[in-house]
């Protein structure tokens, strides 16, 4: 078997662990919560590494990305999710979807709010973000790169974003309170565009890390948008966050100027 072959097969028994163990959660009789689920691409890109024998040589843990770092793909990736946050959120506070402001609770406690965000920030890249991360951009997304480039952005995008779904459905931890029949197609769309987003940091600098702090900052800054929003019409679930229009708009332009400028790369 060849190495392209042998990627592609480690990759489709990554992705049937992480079902196989998601279904698992799903069946028994246990209070969930969103870590544990969270938890599982970490634990099955492990596993797969046992099975498949990656976990004793030094170049399978060498592929997760953990060993090097670029300076410019991290900053891109803490900064871009929150620009783009910010400016959806900008939009709702302009139109009138919601009002720029705190709950009573949450007045005077600027200082405090940033120290969170950075502590929060710090603290889940390295914990249930990297439980997704290592399975994601980690593991899977270098073994679809014998696919070509854009086709393992786009695939392991894809299995990213249908991962989510059985949460959405089958339970009440995560976005429990949409129409699902709106929000799954457009949730959809934007984790596409998103993973594809993060996935090509990750490629682009043989690096995990700015794929943790990409992660990590659309989700802080998403939740933080929510913090400073008060009476929020429902239209804001559909207009930001993770199933934001806007974020759709903002993330298919950051990949056309990424596409752009990196045409070789997206064509390899």
């Amino acid at each position: 078997m060849n190495n392209k072959n042998i990627a592609l097969r480690n990759a489709f028994l990554f992705v049937i662990m992480v079902a196989v163990s998601e279904a698992i959660l799903l069946i028994l009789p246990i209070e969930l919560n969103t870590a544990m689920f969270m938890l599982l691409p970490s634990a099955a890109a492990i596993i797969t590494m046992l099975l498949t024998r990656e976990a004793f040589q030094k170049e399978g843990w060498k592929s997760l990305g953990f060993g090097t770092f670029q300076g410019k793909s991290f900053m891109i990736g803490l900064l871009t999710p929150m620009l783009l946050i910010g400016i959806s959120y900008a939009i709702v506070w302009t139109v009138g979807w919601g009002d720029l402001g705190v709950a009573s609770e949450n007045a005077g406690k600027g200082v405090e709010l940033a120290i969170r965000f950075i502590c929060i920030l710090v603290a889940g890249s390295v914990t249930v973000v990297l439980g997704e991360e290592l399975g994601w951009r980690g593991y899977l997304l270098p073994r679809l790169k014998s696919l070509g480039t854009s086709k393992a952005l786009l695939w392991s995008s894809v299995i990213w974003g249908l991962f989510h779904l059985p949460i959405m459905i089958f339970t009440d931890l995560y976005h429990s309170d949409v129409n699902l029949y709106v929000y799954i197609p457009l949730f959809m769309l934007n984790v596409i565009l998103a993973g594809m987003f993060i996935g090509f940091l990750r490629l682009k600098s043989n690096s995990i890390w700015p794929a943790l702090i990409a992660h990590s900052a659309h989700n802080l800054a998403w939740s933080y948008g929510d913090l400073f929003t008060q009476n929020q019409s429902s239209i804001v679930n559909y207009m930001t966050g993770d199933a934001g229009i806007l974020l759709i708009v903002g993330y298919a332009l950051a990949l056309l100027i990424l596409f752009r400028r990196n045409k070789a790369m997206f064509t390899s």
